[in-house]
């Protein structure tokens, strides 16, 4: 069979023992222009979008950045179009690319948007420069409110997103274009912190009681998003649908959507897992291991987790790498993550809580240094193939499955 986006491998697995190649559910779209069109016409819990733009002064539009795959020549042009039929110029519009903690926007990346959005300049939030922040008091869980001051100064707050099941937040979209999309680094910082990580609702599919998911949602609310644009992609990229108004009632009709496309029911949980991220994840290593932390979700202690990912940007951060360099133990890596916490060790901490339950991960990354995955207690193998032999071999006929755009998929498993 084949896995993969960006570089497509070939692999074979053994008959004795497949228990099956699950992806998200998917459905054909016919003309996504449309979709994203009539949701914005259609809004959920708001008056129509031109409506609420007239008689503004300045608007910025949020957008996610690279890792997120969103398809800006869909979702863009329509909101630029409402915004200019309200009356605002083309000069009183700012498209701002959310990065959170994540590298800047290349300038190739800010003109491609520009493009893309007709002619409206781009520009890249930037979270440890504190001199384009605005403070905004405290959450009720005390997290210091650090907001873009170009977002917190225009008269129309405009988001978009994706939506799909995320590690720790439960869902991407809606509340995270603001935190931590164009938060500072101590807020993001302290809402990621390792006390939230560790909370048994932080999880993947999860928001009722998951205190990051909360404290992002009051947060957001502070801010005030005048209209959002939520959208749930399938495997090629495309709009499966799109909801669009009030930031709250849009981004649940979207998660709605996308728990429907992502429940896979397993009978068998398995103990080898064979994993992608899927092409925006598949960027760098931080945003790969997300794969990882889904196919936990589903491997059996013990058990052994495959990773393919091309990593063409390489680490994409060497922050969540550190706490695990000249750490002997994953508890000594563990008290590292802690004690010089910042917001990217968020995966080094999650990492070591699935190899804590001693599985293994062998990893098939040819942008990531041998040397470096290997510092992580992970395996490398040189193609994906070698990595399935070793595993088969290792475990004499394992329970295995495979796991496509695995972020993106969450297990019903009945047991």
């Amino acid at each position: 069979m084949v896995i993969g986006e960006r570089v497509k491998e070939l692999f074979k697995v053994p008959e004795s023992g497949f228990l099956g190649r699950f992806a998200p559910g998917t459905r054909a779209v016919s003309d996504q222009d449309e979709v994203v069109r009539s949701a914005i016409l259609n809004p959920v819990e708001s008056e129509l979008f031109r409506d609420k733009a007239k008689g503004k002064k300045s608007a910025v539009v949020i957008i996610s950045d690279s890792t997120r795959g969103i398809p800006n020549e869909l979702v863009l042009p329509p909101v630029i179009d409402e915004l200019k039929k309200a009356g605002l110029t083309g000069d009183q519009i700012t498209i701002m690319v959310a990065v959170g903690l994540h590298r800047l926007a290349t300038p190739e990346e800010l003109q491609m948007i520009k493009r893309q959005a007709g002619g409206i300049e781009a520009i890249s939030h930037d979270a440890y420069n504190e001199g384009t922040l605005s403070f905004l008091g405290y959450s009720k869980d005390n997290t210091p409110i650090w907001i873009n001051r170009k977002v917190i100064e225009s008269d129309l707050k405009i988001t978009i997103g994706k939506v799909e099941p995320h590690e720790f937040a439960g869902y991407t979209g809606g509340r995270k274009s603001i935190l931590p999309g164009v938060a500072g680094e101590k807020t993001i910082n302290w809402n990621h912190r390792p006390e939230h990580l560790e909370h048994p609702h932080a999880v993947p599919g999860r928001l009722e009681g998951n205190p990051i998911h909360e404290d992002m949602v009051e947060i957001a609310l502070k801010v005030g998003v005048d209209f959002s644009l939520q959208v749930v992609l399938n495997e090629k990229g495309e709009a499966l649908g799109a909801f669009a108004g009030g930031l709250i009632a849009s981004h649940h009709r979207a998660v709605e959507l996308s728990r429907e496309l992502s429940a896979v029911k397993m009978e068998k949980r398995p103990n080898l897992v064979i994993c992608h991220p899927g092409s925006a994840l598949e960027i760098n290593l931080y945003q790969a291991l997300k794969a990882v932390f889904s196919a936990a979700t589903i491997v059996e202690d013990g058990g052994l987790i495959i990773l393919t990912a091309a990593c063409p940007e390489g680490l994409g951060t060497h922050l969540f790498v550190d706490p695990y360099r000249g750490s002997s133990s994953l508890d000594e890596v563990l008290e590292k993550a802690k004690a010089n916490y910042t917001a990217p060790v968020d995966h080094a901490i999650l990492l070591a809580k699935v190899l804590k339950r001693k599985v293994r991960v062998f990893c098939h990354c040819p942008g990531v240094h041998n040397e470096v995955l290997q510092t992580m207690f992970l395996e490398p193998f040189p193609t994906l193939q070698s990595a399935v032999d070793q595993g088969v071999k290792m475990l004499n006929e394992p329970a295995m499955m495979v796991l496509d755009r695995a972020p993106a998929l969450l297990a019903d498993i009945p047991f």
